[in-house]
């Protein structure tokens, strides 16, 4: 089976070989009497060098849990399992990955909201940028090809701002920008990203849940609205109140707190509009 162009070589137990490529780790084995998910087919000296048997239990075990996909003389570990793996600390992923050491600093293009807003990141050492590489949770410095795995959330914020510069620009709504806005603020903030200040002022929530409230006008007329728990009865009523139709982006002023906007997904936004 062959890799995508770019690839990151993680290490090798001869005659196998970890390889980090654009959808996951890659396990190949260079002997075809050798498959990297069956341990008794390991070469004793394989098994013996530093880490090697423990790496062949940990292989069999992702295959066990359908965490990995075993070919005849392979084996693939989607980056969409790495965190299920991290929490059952299977050490495999992270194995021979120094854990990233760089600051994230998040920038921008445009205006969000505009087809042509783009975000621009940078790993930062020694207050200056680095050149890199990305394959999944894997960046390669360029200067000395050294490769470091990104922790999950620092692994989503880029992941989430890649995905959304990379939509045409008729995928970039209003709403598909501000509800990728909130992923890139809650992910940046647990990793302490320095954010643009134009992305740290706006404020953005994607309701955890949504309920209904009962209103009674002056009339004794009965009206539903949607209830969340980030937003106070009256603001969201008030804001669900000037428009006929359900949407999926919702803009409201705070008093010496800016505007904040709220973002329904779309199985909300059809229950409201049905």
């Amino acid at each position: 089976m062959g890799y995508p162009q770019l690839t990151f070589t993680l290490h090798r137990l001869s005659p196998i070989e970890f390889v980090a490529t654009a959808s996951g780790l890659f396990i190949s084995s260079g002997d075809t009497t050798v498959r990297p998910q069956d341990r008794e087919t390991w070469p004793p000296q394989t098994l013996q060098a530093p880490r090697g048997w423990k790496t062949a239990v940990e292989i069999e075990q992702l295959v066990e849990l359908g965490l990995a996909v075993p070919e005849s003389n392979s084996v693939s570990i989607p980056y969409k399992n790495f965190d299920e793996i991290e929490s059952i600390e299977n050490g495999l992923i992270s194995a021979w990955a120094v854990p990233n050491p760089f600051l994230l600093k998040i920038d921008r293009r445009s205006d969000i909201g505009r087809p042509d807003f783009v975000y621009k990141y940078s790993f930062i050492a020694a207050g200056n940028p680095i050149s890199f590489e990305r394959l999944g949770y894997y960046i390669r410095r360029e200067s000395d090809e050294r490769v470091f795995r990104l922790d999950q959330q620092t692994y989503a914020v880029v992941e989430a701002m890649d995905n959304f510069n990379s939509l045409p620009p008729e995928g970039k709504t209003a709403q598909e920008s501000w509800s990728t806005l909130a992923k890139v603020k809650m992910c940046a903030s647990g990793v302490g990203a320095d954010l643009d200040a134009t992305l740290r002022a706006n404020d953005v929530i994607l309701p955890s849940t949504i309920g209904l409230d009962i209103f009674e006008d002056e009339e004794g007329r009965l009206t539903f609205f949607p209830r969340c728990s980030e937003l106070a009865d009256d603001d969201f009523r008030n804001v669900f109140q000037r428009n006929l139709e359900a949407q999926g982006l919702y803009s409201l002023d705070r008093p010496g707190l800016g505007r904040v906007r709220v973002v329904l997904s779309d199985d909300s936004k059809k229950y409201f509009a049905g």
